[in-house]
Order: C-alpha cells, then structure tokens, then sequence
C-alpha cells in the first residue's frame, strides 16, 4: 500500500496518476484536434463530431493545470502577467480567424481565471465580499466576449477550491 495517496476513503495507486506535463501532452493534442476539425474539416460528419468531442476536454484540463500553477508558482503576479501577455499576443492569429466578432481568445479566460484565484486568496475569510468579487469577475469575462465566458472562470476557481479540499469561505 505504500504506492498509493490516501484522502479519506479514496485512493489513487501511483501507476495511475498523470504528471503536468502528461496533460498538458493531453490537453495540446485535444486542442489540435479540435482545431483542425473545425477550421479544415467539413461540419456536420462523424469524424468532425468526434474530433469536436475530443477536443471538448482540453479546456477543462488546462483550467485544472492553471488553478495547480497558481497554487505551486513562487511568483504569481509574474504568472498572471506572462498569461496576459500570450493572450495579447494570441489575440492576433484569433482575430486573423475570426475577425473582429467580438470575441477574444481563450487565455484571456486563464488570465482572468488566475486574477480570480488571487482574489479568492486574498478574500476568502470574507464569504460575502469573496463571493461578490467572484461574481463581479465572472460578469467582466461574459461582457467582454472571452471564450468560456463566465463558465471558464468559475470552472478555474472551482478546480482551486478542490485542490484546498474546502468550500467553508463560501459557506
């Protein structure tokens, strides 16, 4: 039994857990496929279905790879700028594919995310303000137009509150 990590009445043998960087190999081949299927495949056949579906997986692994590099980096204000600074930087191939449909790409939605951590930090003994703030964050990402909209955000800050095992501040 020494091969496995214990929480309460669940255990994970270690030859079944994925490193870092496992998924982000995951999450980047979803995302290509995904990708391809709706910028160079034909909508509506079988294989396009399954690489759309496919791909539907790699938002949620980067939100959970995001909320574990906000709680283990040693500097997070220089975490949060380098992700705002690759969605400045992304924001030009994603309108080259989009066009000004005012919308905006999807490390917008990490950026905002690790902000909303950093309130949740910051705020978490105060359950009402926290909450708001939260809110208030995730009103910004749906006016804006970033992909995910609110859902990302919610989805980033609910993988942190999971990681702490806890949801008492919202209580």
């Amino acid at each position: 039994m020494n091969n496995a990590i214990y929480s309460k009445n669940f255990s994970v043998p270690l030859s079944l857990r994925l490193s870092g960087s496992a998924l982000k190999v995951i999450a980047v081949i979803s995302m290509v496929a995904d990708h391809c299927a709706y910028f160079l495949m034909e909508h509506g056949t079988p294989l396009y279905e399954a690489m759309r579906c496919f791909g539907r997986i790699a938002f949620p692994v980067f939100a959970f790879l995001i909320a574990e590099g906000f709680a283990n980096t040693r500097n997070r204000t220089r975490y949060s700028l380098t992700l705002l600074g690759f969605a400045v930087v992304s924001e030009i191939p994603w309108f080259l594919l989009n066009g000004a449909d005012g919308t905006h790409n999807v490390m917008f939605t990490l950026a905002l995310g690790v902000v909303a951590l950093a309130v949740f930090d910051r705020l978490c003994e105060h359950g009402p303000l926290c909450f708001l703030s939260i809110i208030l964050l995730c009103s910004l990402a749906w006016w804006s137009g970033i992909d995910y909209d609110w859902r990302g955000i919610m989805m980033i800050v609910l993988f942190y509150m999971l990681r702490r095992q806890t949801i008492e501040p919202w209580i």
